[in-house]
């Protein structure tokens, strides 16, 4: 049941959702420079850099709300108040699917777009497709997170492809922040 308030409360959940905003910060940053940058592509490298951010925040602030036990909530009690509770599997799995494809569309579409955008953004479209896979696994139906076990329990196991993705993110926001301010510097 779903509750509001700070619900990953130990200091693995606390600090993931501390790398999650500072990644957020590093993506809106680096979006501020595309928006100075002296060539073509500013406005692009701005929407990119600030849809970035704002995904990025949006998952640091569920990190903490867990929006999705809420979702779930709703969605449980909508099925057993319509009658189609029995396919609730079925339906879960439709819905993490569909997640997956839009999610993964998404970036596809993007690469397709430029060719430059990978080379330029790779690693923070590696991130996202990172952070997509772990959204995926802690939303379906079987919870293969808990596929993850191991004879010596690994503190924070479950957060180690989350936390690969937000350092993907960040570690690009960053190599970006630093190239741009650079050329900033040397054209003025």
């Amino acid at each position: 049941m779903w509750v509001f308030g700070a619900n990953d409360n130990d200091w693995l959940g606390w600090g993931t959702t501390v790398a999650y905003l500072v990644t957020a910060f590093l993506c809106f940053v680096s979006g501020r420079l595309g928006g100075m940058a002296p060539h073509d592509g500013d406005r692009s490298e701005r929407g990119f850099w600030w849809c970035l951010g704002t995904v990025v925040l949006l998952l640091g602030v569920n990190k903490q709300l867990d929006l999705q036990t809420l979702f779930i909530d709703l969605g449980r009690d909508a099925a057993k108040s319509e009658g189609w509770y029995g396919q609730r599997r079925m339906v879960q799995w439709l819905f993490i699917a569909a997640f997956g494809m839009v999610g993964f569309g998404a970036i596809l579409w993007l690469g397709r777009r430029s060719r430059q955008l990978w080379r330029e953004y790779g690693l923070a479209l590696c991130g996202i497709a990172i952070l997509v896979l772990f959204v995926m696994i802690r939303a379906a139906p079987v919870h293969a997170d808990r596929g993850l076990h191991v004879k010596h329990p690994v503190p924070g196991k479950r957060h180690l492809l989350e936390l690969a993705g937000i350092a993907c993110v960040g570690i690009s926001a960053g190599t970006y922040m630093r190239r741009h301010s650079i050329s900033l510097k040397t054209s003025t």
